[in-house]
């Protein structure tokens, strides 16, 4: 995923590779540029510096058992949206954050896409929405705005403690691959707190 945030004096671009061959063919190349070119506003970036941060497999799976967390701040940095029967779903659902965070999970790590319906509704049935405060905003794609959302959302993750770190693992796992359609294009960036 990848997305554009607002950052002191400038623009910061969040790139995300999940496997080592994205990493070696799209971030290795921008780490040894001194500026870009975005071809549609035709002007040059300048690149002042790099932060690199890894997250492993193995740490997500460590929060499975290894954390007690069960508040958690979901802040929907970009616009964010969500698509389910041929529909965009512009208001956050739980079952709408967990499915597609499973669904994006699987495809990184287990090439698979399939989502078990009963894993998705159990997550969302013990987890609850304690305050919220998003709005509605858009998202321009080939002259196409797409309906989406930004803004935070906290939620209180209850049951045992494997399901409250299965959370926060799916929650982590968020922050790079993000959540929501057209992560690869700058929607759904997400920081969680």
């Amino acid at each position: 995923s990848q997305h554009c945030e607002s950052g002191g004096d400038g623009i910061v671009w969040v790139v995300n590779a999940l496997t080592d061959e994205t990493y070696d063919s799209l971030v290795r190349p921008v780490l040894q540029a001194s500026e870009l070119r975005i071809k549609k506003i035709g002007a040059p970036f300048r690149i002042d510096g790099f932060q690199e941060a890894r997250i492993t497999r193995r740490s997500l799976a460590d929060l499975i058992h290894g954390d007690n967390t069960s508040r958690f701040t979901l802040r929907f940095v970009t616009p964010t949206a969500f698509k389910s029967g041929g529909t965009y779903q512009t208001i956050p659902s739980t079952r709408l954050v967990y499915q597609n965070l499973i669904m994006h999970y699987g495809q990184v790590f287990d090439a698979d896409h399939e989502v078990d319906p009963d894993t998705v509704e159990y997550l969302a049935s013990h987890t609850l929405i304690a305050r919220y405060s998003l709005h509605s905003c858009s998202f321009l794609v080939s002259g196409k705005r797409i309906p989406a959302f930004m803004g935070n959302m906290t939620v209180n993750v209850e049951g045992p403690q494997p399901l409250r770190g299965f959370a926060h693992m799916l929650f982590r796992f968020g922050e790079f691959g993000g959540v929501g359609i057209k992560t690869s294009m700058g929607m759904g960036g997400l920081s969680v707190g």
